[in-house]
């Protein structure tokens, strides 16, 4: 379901808008994966209504000189490459800059476990279930790779991606990955997320965390 509109309120109208498009799920064998603060506020809307465990993958993007992203890691070491960057161009990256790209990855991991939570889930959280991933934007795709990577040891039900604004070329690569999508708005402009969202108030990470666990505890 497209929206021509590509102004909201808030993340959470639209966690509210994706619940009701998935409330055939509810009770159902769900798990909700979201992969960024903004994306938390649109899960936990989605995790009320359809009684869901909801938890957060911490990614963040790595880079060369230039300021170019080479890829994103999470949380727990796993990284996943952009696919926007052309295989010979990674390579050449890899060969030039390796040193650069390592010190980049162990400076990027620092962060995560600044920032991270003590509860950290597995893969082995998400076998059997439907997956729900939810970002509040999705610029090239790449953060949904990186959630498919995180899901690969576990065998799934089926996987949803769910963004409140997409670029064009993030949906390509969203159509390969999903079995099925929920995009309120796409766009071809390289606006912020902030641009689509009249309230962009994010409580913070930890904060956000301890609101998704209440929402299990409620079940």
């Amino acid at each position: 379901m497209m929206d021509k509109n590509p102004y909201f309120t808030s993340r959470t109208e639209i966690g509210e808008r994706f619940a009701k498009e998935l409330a055939n799920l509810r009770y159902e064998n769900t798990a909700i994966l979201a992969l960024s603060p903004g994306g938390v506020v649109i899960a936990i809307e989605i995790a009320k209504q359809l009684h869901s465990i909801a938890g957060l993958l911490l990614l963040k993007h790595v880079y060369v000189p230039g300021d170019t992203s080479i890829g994103i890691i999470n949380d727990q070491g796993g990284f996943t490459y952009d696919e926007s960057i052309a295989a010979a161009q990674i390579e050449e990256f890899e060969i030039e800059y390796r040193n650069y790209i390592s010190a980049n990855k162990m400076e990027a991991m620092h962060a995560l476990h600044a920032i991270g939570h003590e509860n950290i889930m597995t893969p082995d959280y998400f076998k059997g279930r439907t997956v729900i991933v939810v970002s509040d934007f999705a610029k090239t795709g790449t953060s949904f790779h990186a959630a498919l990577d995180f899901l690969k040891p576990v065998e799934t039900e089926k996987i949803i991606l769910a963004t409140a604004v997409a670029n064009v070329k993030a949906v390509d690569i969203m159509h390969r990955l999903g079995d099925k999508l929920l995009i309120a708005h796409t766009t071809d402009k390289d606006f912020p997320s902030s641009h689509y969202f009249a309230n962009n108030q994010i409580p913070q990470t930890k904060e956000l965390v301890q609101m998704m666990e209440q929402i299990v505890l409620q079940w």
